[in-house]
């Protein structure tokens, strides 16, 4: 009974930080409520992607190039956040599109699902050191677990390019992936092993993907 508890209170546990940390760790960061002509321009960029949110704040940055665009928080209580770099400075054809893949990413549920997917292995690897499952098949059902998880991961995060390029162009969310990357000195890798290995697809391969479009 008390490792049925414990395997419960840690998964129970770990799914409920997965939730709500991001949230929290975003509100602690120099926020503010936006200005109207911020809210309009917030939903210009928005226009025919996802649900609206109604609740949003401004990240106050320092510098250049401080690029940031996440919907944050549990199903009901959900907040956009996006840098005052992306609102003021930024391009609008490169912050529409960033815009638009944030909230496709939010009509797919690709970061719950994320949630869920570690809390499921989580939940088999504690059941498994804890001897509730025997070690063969708790290691059998952690390897299912993380196949399963790579593959719908990445199909919902092509999904979510998908919406994203049906409403501002593939050409220009490819565009906007690779402009962010070369402010950030990021190198756009494609292909090998390790995209069977990730629940995200790299950059690298979602751009090609959208090229090829």
């Amino acid at each position: 009974m008390l490792r049925v508890l414990t395997v419960a209170v840690v998964t129970v546990g770990f799914f409920i930080i997965a939730m709500i940390g991001p949230l929290i760790a975003h509100l602690n960061r120099r926020v503010r409520n936006p200005t109207a002509s911020e809210v309009e321009r917030i939903e210009s960029f928005r226009a025919g992607i996802g649900p609206r949110i109604t609740r949003r704040k401004v990240i106050e940055t320092v510098g250049e190039s401080s690029i940031d665009v996440t919907i944050r928080g549990p199903p009901g209580y959900r907040v956009l956040f996006i840098t005052d770099y992306v609102l003021e400075d930024l391009d609008a054809s490169v912050a529409r599109p960033l815009v638009a893949a944030a909230f496709a990413r939010r009509a797919t549920w690709y970061d719950e699902y994320r949630v869920v997917a570690a809390t499921v292995a989580i939940g088999i690897g504690m059941a498994t050191v804890t001897l509730l499952l025997p070690f063969d098949l708790g290691m059998a059902g952690l390897i299912l677990a993380a196949l399963v998880m790579f593959a719908v991961g990445r199909w919902l995060q092509y999904r979510a390019d998908d919406i994203a390029a049906a409403a501002v162009g593939a050409d220009r969310l490819a565009d906007a992936f690779e402009a962010v990357a070369s402010m950030r000195g990021i190198e756009l890798t494609t292909g090998g092993y390790r995209r069977y290995l990730e629940v995200q697809p790299s950059l690298g391969d979602r751009v090609t993907r959208l090229r090829g479009r």
